[in-house]
């Protein structure tokens, strides 16, 4: 999976030449973009796969040189043909996970795929040296990002970087 990924990108055009490390406790706002931009588009890579996931934590990315970052060992769930992921085995639900997957409690069952994106920006946003504090970002395109992702209704959610 991870050489996929880092193969996806090269092919993007970034330099993915540096060592492997694991992802700072504190982000930069640059830092911070190019993840959610990095494993964001990965996730879309992994949707026309019909995969997805449900969560992401910092021990499943690694930064690669000085500003790119790749998904390692994602745990993995199926996308069906009306783009809702399916789960089929049991998780422990966190707080960096989508708030309708707090309701989930027979299996198989099944949520919006976006829900990957609403946790990459809860993971940023918990790396970042702002209290996990949104308005913080403000007036940045970051910002503007995440207000658009950190939607209660899953179907108002939308993942544009303008």
């Amino acid at each position: 999976m991870e050489e996929q990924m880092i193969s996806f990108l090269k092919k993007s055009g970034a330099d993915v030449s540096g060592e492997k490390k694991p992802v700072p406790d504190i982000l930069s706002y640059q830092q911070a973009v190019r993840l959610t931009l990095d494993i964001a588009s990965q996730l879309t890579k992994l949707h026309e796969k019909r995969l997805g996931f449900i969560s992401i934590n910092k021990d499943q990315i690694h930064m690669v040189g000085e500003n790119n970052f790749v998904i390692v060992n994602p745990e993995l769930f199926r996308v069906n043909w009306k783009n809702e992921l399916l789960i089929s085995k049991p998780f422990t639900y966190n707080d960096l996970m989508a708030p309708e997957l707090k309701q989930v409690n027979t299996l198989p069952s099944t949520v919006n795929s976006n829900v990957g994106y609403y946790a990459i920006c809860n993971l940023v946003l918990s790396l970042l040296n702002i209290d996990n504090d949104i308005n913080r970002l403000r007036p940045t395109k970051l910002y503007f990002l995440m207000e658009r992702i950190l939607k209660d209704d899953p179907n108002e959610r939308r993942f544009i970087y303008i």
